[in-house]
């Protein structure tokens, strides 16, 4: 009789602690979740979207950062134990970028932003200066071994200018190409999305769309999320009466069945923004924000939900006299002041992570020399804990531009800035 009794005891807790792993939405060890659904686990293959939507290239490893601009000429990494930071090889005596600009195997040459992490190396899409094409390669995370893994097929579609955005997710690469163009003697302006199968180079169009030349579209903003590739197209014109209009459309390819699928088309707002970025909670929480908000207006955080679009917070206006930067990351919401050097962050429901002066000193210590000025930030990455910023310097000695990466981890009081990386060069 005790036995039996405690048999039930133990089915009960059993069904009590599913029923909990139910309502945190997440599975418990061994369950099964439905395709599609948000039970659906991360996979070590899945693209990184914190590093997703910009231009400029960053992946990280348990031991290091690795960064590059777009259309990067190097690879530079930071190292986490030692926080030194460098071109990535491993060759000695290589002059690196300071003068190797044929054999380094940090040289990159890369096609936009391509560099990628997975199967415990880096990938990235660059040029092959022997072959004279595109062509994806593999490097250690020492830069100690490199190899040209395949060469980029563009088929069909070998009229395409140089595809831009190449992410890995679940097994294949997800890049874009925009272009303008003339049919039957009408100007257009086309977006199209490809699929590249990284064993072979091959890429297959998934989407294609075609605008008005009076039509300003922005680049597509591509999310992973399980088996779909979501993607977001802003686009705007003028009215006649000046009226600044603006559309949406998300759009999700879903991998399984190589269909596209419509998630939400509307229009915005005049005061409501042009560009955006977005993050998938789930199929139906995706948030929206823009990311630029003038002065005097109200920044408002947008959740498309059930195919309807709503206002999900509003956020105090912005009382600069100029545009403040905002960015929206996962459960986060970062404004950058890069002209009053401020900088804050909340949670999606306005709750203050982190609020105090924008630190630059990492930047303009690289930028101590008279001929040298800090120019702007031109992007920025993150999360809820931290945030990464790119800066760019110019030489005005010499006209030449470099890159830097900084990394801010946030206080209440402010964030704390590390230097990644410095000097890092475009071309």
């Amino acid at each position: 009789m005790r036995k039996t009794v405690l048999i039930i005891l133990a089915a009960l807790l059993l069904i009590s602690l599913a029923a909990c792993a139910g309502k945190d939405g997440q599975p418990s060890a061994g369950q099964s979740a439905e395709p599609g659904s948000a039970l659906d686990a991360a996979r070590e293959d899945d693209f990184d979207n914190r590093f997703g939507q910009g231009s400029y290239n960053l992946a990280e490893t348990e031991d290091a950062y690795y960064f590059s601009p777009p259309s990067g000429k190097y690879i530079y990494y930071y190292d986490k134990a030692t926080g030194d930071y460098g071109v990535l090889c491993a060759k000695p005596e290589c002059m690196h970028d300071e003068g190797n600009t044929e054999d380094c195997n940090g040289l990159a040459d890369l096609c936009m932003k391509s560099l990628n992490n997975w199967g415990g190396k880096l990938h990235f899409v660059g040029w092959d200066r022997g072959l004279k094409r595109y062509c994806l390669f593999g490097l250690s995370y020492d830069g100690s071994e490199r190899e040209r893994e395949a060469e980029l097929d563009f088929g069909e579609y070998s009229q395409l200018q140089i595809p831009y955005d190449f992410d890995y997710h679940r097994g294949m690469l997800y890049c874009y190409v925009q272009y303008d163009k003339v049919k039957g003697g009408v100007p257009g302006y086309a977006t199209e999305l490809f699929s590249v199968d990284p064993g072979t180079g091959k890429l297959t169009q998934i989407f294609k769309t075609e605008d008005d030349p009076d039509v300003g579209v922005d680049k597509p903003r591509l999310f992973y999320y399980n088996q779909y590739v979501y993607f977001l197209l802003s686009k705007w014109h003028y009215e006649e009466d000046d009226t600044l209009h603006i559309e949406i459309e998300l759009r999700r390819y879903d991998t399984e069945t190589e269909q596209v699928e419509d998630v939400y088309s509307g229009v915005m707002g005049p005061n409501g923004g042009s560009v955006f970025r977005y993050w998938v909670e789930s199929e139906d929480r995706i948030y929206l924000m823009p990311k630029h908000c003038k002065s005097g207006n109200t920044p408002k955080l947008y959740l498309i939900s059930d195919g309807e679009l709503s206002v999900l917070h509003e956020f105090d206006a912005a009382t600069a006299e100029h545009s403040v930067s905002t960015c929206l990351f996962e459960d986060a919401v970062v404004f950058l002041d890069f002209k009053d050097e401020r900088l804050k962050v909340c949670a999606c429901d306005g709750t203050v992570i982190c609020d105090g002066p924008l630190d630059l000193s990492p930047v303009q210590e690289l930028a101590a020399d008279e001929n040298a000025r800090i120019r702007h930030y031109v992007d920025m990455y993150g999360d809820s804990g931290e945030l990464f910023v790119v800066y760019t310097f110019e030489d005005r000695a010499t006209d030449e531009n470099s890159y830097c990466l900084v990394r801010y981890t946030f206080r209440e009081d402010g964030a704390e800035a590390t230097l990644l990386v410095g000097n890092a060069r475009m071309y």
